[in-house]
């Protein structure tokens, strides 16, 4: 995951992530497999921050005039990239993509 990006909601972001050890990279692990496992996911991760982003000309109070981002948490969006990517090799390999 790239480094200097926007964090979610925790305010975790990925440099924090990669700097985990131990402890903390084995709970990391669980939740991921849990999440997995049961199908479900933690209720903070179904929030999100949405920020307005204005575009390069003046707003004048039209929304067509502004970007909006979604900042989702960066343990969530770390655990959808590997799903995504374990599932794009399985498809790649079995020639459906």
């Amino acid at each position: 995951m790239p480094n200097n990006k926007a964090s979610g909601p925790s305010k975790i972001s990925y440099e924090m992530i990669k700097h985990l050890s131990g402890e903390a990279l084995d709970f990391s692990l669980l939740l991921a497999n849990t999440c997995l496992s049961r199908g479900d996911i933690p209720a903070d991760w179904r929030e999100a921050v949405v920020y307005p982003i204005p575009k390069p000309h003046d707003f004048d109070a039209q929304l067509k005039n502004i970007r909006p981002i979604t900042l989702q948490e960066t343990v969530q969006k770390c655990v959808v990239k590997v799903v995504t990517n374990r599932l794009s090799n399985i498809l790649a390999d079995n020639n459906v993509l």
